[in-house]
C-alpha cells in the first residue's frame, strides 16, 4: 500500500502556523510519523510545500533505514490519508529553534556541551505533541495559538536556517522598548514574518514537552468525570443531585482545554473567543466514547473507530432538529460555523470565486473581513470577489434559498440568496440567468432567521453545505421561484451583478483597488450607497476596513471613465461631487452621470461594467 502524508490544511506542530507558505516565502517542511507504540518515529527529508496542482509529489521517508516514498496529498478528505498512519508537520527551522532549546535546558543533565537529547527523543515529543492536540485520532482543525509576549533577552537561534542571532536581538529589543499597543500594531502588519513563529517556538518547550513524559495513559469512563481543566487536577466526585443532560468540550490550538456538564442548553452568543472550536453534544453522546489523560493533556477513544462528532465555532450551537440544511441528505461536515443574525449585525461579506463561496464574515459595528479573508489560501486571496450586503438598523433577514439544480456535482455553483424585511434581495454568488429554466430554489427558512449555518471547509476548497434556524421553527421545502434579473451583457461565465437606485442618496463611499506601479491610476471597485431613509445598498466590491475609501457628503454627480478593458469587463475611475463642485475634471473620457435613475454593476476580481437607465424600476 502506498502511504499519503495529508497536507491539505495542515499546521506546523510546533508554532501552529500554516505549512503552506505565504507570498514570497521558500521555507522547508517535514513530517514526523509515528504511533503510540513506537520509541522511535520516523521522518521525511526536509521538502517544499507543493504547488497547487502538484497531487502526486512524493516525500522520502526514512523507516529504521530502509527507504520508501510516500505521496505527500493536497486532496481533500482523501481516503487514503485517513488510512495512512497519523502524520504531523512542522517547519525545519521551528524545529532547530527547539533543538537549540532542547541543548541548553539539558546540559546540566548528563549530556555534553551543545549536544542535548538525541534528535529522535525530540521527533518523539513532536509527535506526542501533535498527537494529543487533537480530540481523536485525524480529528481536523486548525486553532491559532493565543498570543506570546515578546521574550528579551532573545535566545539564541542557530544561524543556518534563521537570521542571525544579532539581528533577532536588536530587532526583540527595539519591540520591547515600544507600548504593547504599537507591538501589536506592529504585529498585525507583519503577520507572515517567522519571527512570529519563533516566539511560539520558544514558548513550546515547557508547554509541550515536559508534560507529555508525565505517567502513563489513564483511561476514564465520562460517568466518573466530574469536570476537568487542561493543567488542573481530575475531578472525579460527582455532587450529589448534579444534573448532566449535555456536554462542552472547548478546544484551543493544544486540543482539548476543558470538559463541562451542562443541565440545560444556552443560549447563542453574538461574542466567542477567537480560535476556539467547541464539541456540544448530549451526555448521553459521551457514552460512545472512552476518555485518555496524560501528563494533563485529554482526548476521546471512540468506542467505534467510525464515531465522530461536530465541531462548532461557538460554545452555544443550535440544537439538532431545530435547523435544516443543503444538501438535505448530504453527510454532515466534521467543522460548523454559525453567524448570529441579531440587531447587532451590520452587514455581511462572502468571499466568492468561480461561483463557488469560499468564506463567509458577519460584520459587527465597523468590524472587517480581513481575518476571514487571511484564512484563504494563498491562491484565492489573489482570485476571490467581496460580496458585501449591508444591513439596516431593524433589517432582519426573513428567508434563505438555495439555488441548485438536480443530478449535477455537488460541488457545482449553489448561490445563497436572501430576502429582508426591507425587500432587499441579496445573492451570495455569480448572476443568475433568468433564462435557464435548469435551476430550482430550496427553501431553507421562511420566517425570521436567527443563525446561518455553513460548514467549515478544508484549506482551499469551497462551502458546499448550508443551514438556517429560525424561532419558531419553520418547516422547510422545496418551491419554485422566479427571481428577477436582466440579461448580462457580457458572455463569461463567472460574473456577479448588483444594482442601485442613485436618488435620495445622502453619502457615498468609494472603494479602490491597492496601488501598484503597472496600474498607478486606482481604479473604483464598488461603491457603497446610503439613503436618506437610512438603508445602504453594495455596488461591485466593498471591501469594508480593507481598501481605501473615499466619502462624498450629499453627492449631485457620478463622474466616470474608463481607462482599460479587460476580457470585456473595463477598469474604471468614479468620482462623485457635492454641489460645490471643487474638483475639477480635466482631458477627454469623463462621462457625468446625475444622480437619478439607477445604475446597474456588473463586475468580477478586477473589471466592472456599468449601465445607467435615467428612470428607476
Amino acid at each position: 500500500m502506498s502511504y499519503h502524508i495529508r497536507l491539505e490544511g495542515a499546521s506546523c506542530v510546533i508554532c501552529r502556523q500554516s505549512s503552506e507558505p505565504r507570498k514570497e516565502e521558500h521555507h522547508k517542511i517535514a513530517a514526523v510519523i509515528g504511533d503510540t507504540s513506537s520509541d522511535r518515529p520516523i521522518t521525511t527529508l526536509p521538502f517544499e510545500f507543493p504547488a497547487h496542482g502538484h497531487n502526486f509529489q512524493y516525500g522520502k521517508v526514512y523507516d529504521h533505514g530502509k527507504e520508501e516514498n510516500w505521496r505527500l496529498c493536497r486532496v481533500s478528505r482523501c481516503p487514503k490519508c485517513l488510512a495512512s498512519p497519523e502524520a504531523f508537520i512542522f517547519h525545519t527551522d521551528c524545529f532547530s529553534v527547539i533543538r537549540r532549546m532542547a541543548r541548553e535546558q539539558t546540559q546540566d543533565k548528563g549530556f555534553e556541551l551543545g549536544t542535548g537529547p538525541p534528535v529522535y527523543d525530540t521527533l518523539r515529543q513532536i509527535w506526542l505533541a501533535g498527537h494529543w492536540s487533537r480530540p481523536w485520532v485525524k480529528a481536523s482543525y486548525n486553532s491559532p495559538p493565543p498570543p506570546c509576549p515578546l521574550p528579551y533577552p532573545f535566545p539564541a537561534i542557530p544561524a543556518e536556517t534563521t537570521p542571525s542571532d544579532a539581528e533577532l536581538e536588536l530587532l526583540m529589543k527595539k519591540l520591547q522598548l515600544l507600548p504593547p499597543e504599537l507591538s501589536q500594531i506592529i504585529m498585525a502588519h507583519s503577520r507572515d514574518s517567522p519571527l512570529w513563529r519563533y516566539v511560539v517556538a520558544l514558548k513550546w518547550p515547557l508547554s509541550i514537552f515536559g508534560k507529555l513524559n508525565d505517567g502513563s495513559i489513564v483511561t476514564l469512563s465520562p460517568n466518573d468525570l466530574c469536570a476537568w481543566r487542561r493543567g488542573r487536577d481530575v475531578r472525579t466526585s460527582i455532587p450529589q443531585g448534579h444534573r448532566r443532560k449535555f456536554v462542552r468540550l472547548t478546544l484551543d490550538c493544544d486540543g482539548i482545554k476543558a470538559v463541562d456538564f451542562l443541565a440545560c442548553r444556552p443560549k447563542a452568543l453574538c461574542s466567542r473567543p477567537p480560535g476556539s472550536w467547541y464539541i456540544f453534544e448530549k451526555f448521553s453522546r459521551l457514552q460512545d466514547f472512552h476518555l485518555q489523560l496524560q501528563g494533563g493533556f485529554l482526548r476521546l477513544q471512540p468506542k467505534l473507530t467510525t464515531d465522530t462528532c461536530v465541531l462548532w465555532d461557538t460554545p452555544s450551537p443550535p440544537a439538532w432538529g431545530t435547523y435544516h440544511c443543503f444538501p438535505k441528505d448530504g453527510d454532515r461536515p466534521q467543522r460548523m460555523r454559525s453567524i448570529l443574525l441579531d440587531q447587532h449585525v451590520t452587514g455581511i461579506t462572502a468571499f466568492c470565486a468561480g461561483g463557488l463561496i469560499y468564506g463567509i464574515h458577519a460584520h459587527r459595528g465597523r468590524s472587517s473581513a480581513v481575518d476571514t479573508y487571511l484564512r484563504l489560501t494563498q491562491q484565492l486571496q489573489q482570485l476571490v470577489v467581496w460580496l458585501y450586503f449591508p444591513l439596516g438598523p431593524q433589517e432582519v433577514v426573513q428567508n434563505i434559498l438555495i439555488r441548485y439544480r438536480e443530478s449535477f456535482s455537488v460541488k457545482s455553483s449553489n448561490p445563497i440568496i436572501m430576502r429582508t424585511s426591507h425587500g432587499n434581495l441579496h445573492i451570495f454568488g455569480q448572476h443568475i440567468n433568468p433564462s435557464d429554466s435548469r435551476h430550482k430554489y430550496y427553501r431553507l427558512c421562511s420566517r425570521p432567521v436567527s443563525q446561518l449555518l455553513y460548514g467549515d471547509p478544508d484549506s482551499g476548497q469551497p462551502i458546499l453545505y448550508f443551514g438556517a434556524s429560525s424561532r419558531p421553527l419553520a418547516r422547510a421545502e422545496r418551491v419554485l421561484e422566479s427571481i428577477k434579473s436582466v440579461d448580462c451583457p457580457v458572455d463569461r461565465n463567472s460574473i456577479y451583478y448588483s444594482h442601485a437606485s442613485l436618488e435620495h442618496v445622502d453619502k457615498v463611499q468609494c472603494f479602490y483597488d491597492s496601488y501598484n506601479e503597472e496600474q498607478p491610476i486606482q481604479c473604483c471597485i464598488g461603491i457603497l450607497l446610503e439613503y436618506s431613509n437610512q438603508r445602504r445598498v453594495a455596488l461591485g466590491q466593498c471591501r469594508i476596513g480593507a481598501s481605501q475609501c473615499i466619502q462624498v457628503i450629499a453627492p449631485t454627480t457620478m463622474h466616470v471613465k474608463r481607462v482599460a478593458i479587460i476580457s470585456g469587463l473595463s477598469r474604471m475611475v468614479v468620482r462623485f461631487t457635492d454641489s460645490d463642485r471643487s474638483e475639477q475634471f480635466d482631458g477627454s473620457g469623463w462621462e457625468e452621470i446625475e444622480m437619478r435613475g439607477e445604475i446597474t454593476w456588473w463586475f468580477d476580481h478586477g473589471a466592472v461594467e456599468i449601465g445607467y437607465s435615467p428612470e428607476s424600476r
